[in-house]
């Protein structure tokens, strides 16, 4: 094998490992190559692309002792990770504890699809443990649980006369839960979030409420004589979302919000379409590839968005570019259902990278902790601790 015809081998090994698409053949000589210290330099590469690093990011990383990659230790831990795919075998030494960086009794899992629903006269379901089929009927929708886990709202049975009545669809600390609204709009809740919606949706407006976050992609539909008939031409039907005071107002189209109370500012993402975010008075408008950001003052930015990150948790991963580690711990607490507690001084370092959602807590922590930081996991909660 010529050299450049191994170096494209050995690219494209790393970017399906990475996309996790190797079989387990490939895996097996992946974990060979990674030993041998072969496939560092690739694996940087595309973590770099992944997490939408340009070369003014890159330059920084290597002036600055307080911005590192996550792939300077992914590159060990991508190693043991690969050996929990070949041969299920847990990242436990028999003592209790990682490899110096983690100590901990007993691991925790990730989080999973969990999510309870609230229904317009108070009763509650469970979904992650109602079965498939028809969960209830509400404000003339049909409930419906799918094979594959989603909630769903089917108006294709009912009346002209029904009537509306709200009901909440919440995920607990370490939940996650998709559900298709009456309209047809999709719906994903990261873990500790909520939507409030009504059961059938008017036709001069869908307005719904969330906490937490939430990705939309929302359904095109015209202002008709039944909602659930929709075309390609004519007057939209808006669709309106509340977060602690802010209001975002779209037709049809792609976007996340981060709304969680303890974080710095309410983040709008926007993927596709157009959208207008506004809080009091102020308004603004968002393109595609741009974020709003209303600080607790009111006012709002607009400013240049990492969109893969921004929906990594939606896809299944966590995606940090240049995050300090208290924000990094933010999403860890909420994923795997932890408190956090600080002790000592904590290094002012921003993160950088990618982790997988479906690993251990230990894991997740074991790539994430460098840089004089130590973690320890004692029942549900994770101290961290300065060298």
């Amino acid at each position: 094998m010529s050299e450049r015809m191994e170096e494209n081998y050995y690219r494209q090994l790393v970017r399906r490992y990475l996309d996790r698409k190797a079989s387990n053949d490939e895996l097996e000589v992946f974990a060979h190559l990674m030993k041998q210290g072969k496939l560092d330099a690739y694996l940087a590469e595309c973590m770099d692309e992944d997490a939408g690093l340009t070369e003014a990011d890159l330059l920084l990383v290597k002036k600055s002792s307080r911005i590192i990659p996550l792939w300077l230790r992914y590159s060990v831990a991508a190693t043991v990770l690969l050996v929990l795919s070949v041969t299920a075998y847990f990242f436990i030494a028999k003592e209790g504890r990682g490899a110096g960086f983690v100590a901990f009794k007993k691991d925790i899992a990730p989080g999973d699809n969990r999510a309870v629903l609230t229904l317009a006269n108070g009763r509650t379901i469970i979904l992650d443990t109602a079965g498939q089929g028809t969960l209830a009927h509400e404000g003339g929708a049909v409930i419906r649980k799918t094979r594959n886990g989603q909630v769903v709202y089917d108006l294709s049975a009912a009346s002209a006369d029904f009537n509306t009545g709200y009901n909440t669809i919440s995920t607990p600390k370490g939940g996650q839960y998709e559900v298709v609204l009456p309209d047809g709009s999709h719906v994903w809740l990261n873990a500790s979030s909520s939507i409030r919606f009504p059961a059938t949706f008017t036709e001069k407006e869908r307005r719904v409420e969330i906490t937490g976050e939430a990705y939309f992609e929302v359904a095109k539909l015209l202002k008709t004589k039944n909602l659930r008939s929709a075309a390609s031409q004519g007057e939209r039907v808006p669709f309106i979302v509340e977060a602690e005071g802010q209001k975002v107002e779209v037709l049809g189209t792609h976007f996340n919000i981060n709304a969680y109370k303890n974080e710095e500012a309410i983040r709008t993402t926007l993927l596709e379409g157009s959208v207008k975010v506004s809080k009091a008075k102020e308004a603004v408008l968002i393109n595609p590839g741009e974020q709003a950001q209303v600080n607790p003052g009111g006012t709002i930015s607009v400013v240049p968005a990492n969109t893969e990150s921004a929906v990594a948790w939606k896809n299944g991963m966590f995606s940090y570019k240049r995050e300090d580690l208290r924000s990094v711990m933010r999403q860890i607490e909420r994923w795997y259902d932890v408190d956090v507690q600080y002790e000592g001084k904590i290094p002012r370092t921003l993160f950088t990278g990618k982790v997988h959602r479906n690993v251990s807590l230990s894991q997740a922590l074991e790539i994430i902790s460098y840089l004089d930081v130590r973690f320890e996991i004692d029942g549900r909660t994770v101290i961290v601790k300065s060298e």
